[in-house]
């Protein structure tokens, strides 16, 4: 009599292949996430340094005419 192997219909293989994929997809997001926070910062960064240099040009108008408006320093086009 020939034997017959009967399929296994175990659940086991499936969920472990979902709990991998759930551990992949959870690493996937921590570097996208350390990514983006890079950016993030750097751009803040970048942000803060170009907001400082812009005060510092304002404060040595102002040092250098005291009675200038300062709303049309701010908007005036820069003479660098």
């Amino acid at each position: 009599m020939a034997s017959v192997r009967k399929k296994s219909t175990s659940t086991a293989s499936t969920s472990t292949n979902w709990a991998n994929a759930s551990q992949v997809a959870k690493i996937k997001n921590k570097y996208a996430l350390r990514r983006r926070l890079k950016f993030t910062v750097k751009s803040a960064k970048l942000l803060a340094f170009f907001h400082v240099l812009f005060l510092e040009k304002l404060v040595k108008k102002l040092k250098s005419d005291p009675s200038a408006n300062v709303f049309a320093l701010a908007n005036s086009p820069s003479d660098s």
